[in-house]
């Protein structure tokens, strides 16, 4: 029986390092606290008295950090992963 090409042995498994997955349990646990923030700011918002156009900008702006956030999350641990793996 032939493996597929990049295909492990039955038995081997590929070694992670811990390191890197922190950042995956640290900035899943950032974002969903950000998230939940971020939603209830949105709701807070959605109810004030506030201009429409203001409201708007608000929650646009909000929405925008958590973004920015996420991209910042992907990045770090990239970053980490990189480091450890190569």
């Amino acid at each position: 029986m032939v493996a597929a090409a990049g295909a492990r042995p039955h038995g081997v498994t590929q070694h992670i390092r811990g390191d890197s997955m922190d950042t995956v349990l640290v900035g899943g646990g950032g974002f969903l606290l950000a998230a939940g923030a971020v939603f209830l700011a949105i709701d807070k918002v959605g109810k004030s008295q506030m201009a429409d156009r203001k409201k708007r900008l608000v929650i646009y702006a909000l929405l925008g950090a958590l973004i920015a956030l996420t991209i910042g999350i992907f990045h770090w641990h990239r970053a980490v992963y990189l480091a450890a793996n190569l």
